[in-house]
């Protein structure tokens, strides 16, 4: 007699395109509508990126919590996209909006939230095999309403272990479905604040990583004998390409990447040490990807040339801990690239009557600079496809715009000038699918044919 094994489920991720899907505007603007007042009433217990982090650190230091002995601790929430309870997820959106007694948004009510949120979250299908198939479990990975739901689901889901690390002065940080904290418990005690955690709801289990060396994000941090040391954190797997030097780019990419992976080295390489050597690793990745010697030493030059904040010659790398203080001391306290698209977002929940209200001096910035913004006319907007040849084409057409329309009302219409990067192999050779128009035009011209036949 034959017995045959039962086969075992294979788990299943569809990969659907939801451009031009039914929902994907509602989802939009739901995220719009919902994502900044997420970021104004819970950025007390999110970060946004490793920048971020490293202040909350150096606070947590600052006030002499840090001791040799202190662990640290890093946790991922497993497949948490995909793992949301639908009507329980849409429930606690409910619960965030009144808790922030947001009766209504933009002036739409919370009824009418709720009914496009179900509509978002249940309306995912695809077709396979002649059959319709249809999301009951999670909501779509790519979906921006999915990120927010996500967001404010553990945001109601981490209130436990947030009371008890404010309880014990300890660090809790998140970034969307990782955690970071601090503890000075015993190990067990921290393992078994853990387990607890992981029973708060069926569907989110963690994964954790306990020691004095750990990585978050991409920053390095270090406990090392009560101080704490942090750098740039490279993923063993990661590998040094990054866009070559010999790429049809406009110039400006190629200054962008230097100067963002300098700025990056700064901020997170707590001692002279660990920014030299991400300077060394830096310095290698452009060689390999045919940046030239003398291209990569101006660029260096030209970063500490506008960043130098002393007298002293620090050209084209630093050899002064003082100087790498000061200097990393300068820049942590600049805001991030990430910080001002939060405050942006922050800053469209107020309006001209808002007064009295509490809020950080960037958002404050973003909330004057919106009040008394310059109003343009319709814009002029011209793009053109780069090339080497055009490098002087966008500066020359702003030049030849002012000395045309100088002291004309012309002028106050806002001139955009940019440029598109060319196809990549991918776009060239990725067959798409028509648009309803040219469908349309085809299937006309198809049937003014027939009847010029006839």
């Amino acid at each position: 007699m034959k017995i045959t094994p039962t086969p075992t489920p294979t788990p299943l991720r569809p990969i659907v395109s939801g451009m031009n899907a039914p929902t994907t505007k509602i989802t939009k603007m739901l995220d719009r509508l919902i994502r900044q007042l997420f970021d104004q009433y819970v950025k007390q217990t999110t970060i946004i990126d490793g920048v971020h982090l490293i202040r909350r650190l150096d606070k947590y230091v600052s006030l002499g919590l840090l001791k040799p002995t202190t662990h640290l601790c890093t946790f991922d929430i497993t497949d948490l996209y995909t793992m949301l309870p639908q009507e329980e997820s849409i429930a606690i959106l409910i619960q965030f909006l009144i808790r922030f007694n947001q009766t209504h948004v933009k002036g739409m009510t919370i009824n009418a939230i709720e009914s496009l949120a179900r509509i978002v979250l249940t309306d995912n299908v695809f077709i396979y095999g002649n059959k319709y198939y249809r999301q009951v479990k999670g909501g779509a990975i790519g979906s921006p309403f999915t990120l927010t739901l996500a967001n404010i689901f553990i945001w109601h889901w981490e209130q436990k272990l947030v009371e008890k690390q404010k309880a014990s002065n300890e660090l809790y940080s998140r970034y969307i479905d990782d955690i970071f904290l601090t503890s000075n418990d015993s190990i067990e005690s921290l393992h078994d604040m853990l387990e607890n955690a992981n029973k708060y709801h069926l569907n989110i289990k963690l994964t954790h990583e306990i020691g004095s060396c750990v990585s978050f994000l991409d920053v390095q941090i270090n406990n090392q004998d009560g101080n704490i040391i942090t750098s740039v954190y490279h993923k063993e797997a990661s590998e040094p390409y990054i866009v070559p030097f010999k790429s049809d780019h406009p110039r400006h990419i190629f200054e962008n990447i230097i100067t963002t992976a300098l700025l990056r080295a700064i901020r997170y390489c707590s001692t002279l040490q660990t920014f030299n050597h991400e300077i060394r690793a830096l310095k290698l990745m452009l060689l390999y990807n045919s940046y030239p010697p003398r291209y990569i030493y101006h660029y260096l030059k030209k970063f500490f040339q506008q960043l130098s904040v002393t007298s002293i010659s620090i050209l084209p790398i630093l050899h002064d801990e003082n100087e790498d203080i000061l200097l990393r001391t300068k820049l942590l306290l600049k805001p991030t690239t990430s910080e001002h698209a939060r405050a942006s977002r922050i800053a469209t929940t107020f309006d001209d009557k808002t007064q009295n209200i509490s809020i950080d001096s960037l958002v404050y910035t973003k909330v004057h600079k919106k009040d008394n913004s310059t109003i343009f006319n319709c814009p002029i907007i011209i793009h053109y496809t780069h090339e080497n040849q055009y490098a002087h084409y966008k500066s020359n057409i702003h030049k030849a715009w002012q000395e045309s329309f100088h002291r004309t009302p012309v002028i106050t219409t806002k001139l955009v000038v940019g440029s598109r990067n060319n196809p990549n192999l991918t776009k060239e050779l990725v067959r798409r699918n028509p648009t309803k128009q040219s469908t349309r035009q085809k299937k006309r011209s198809i049937e003014s044919t027939d009847v010029h036949l006839d």
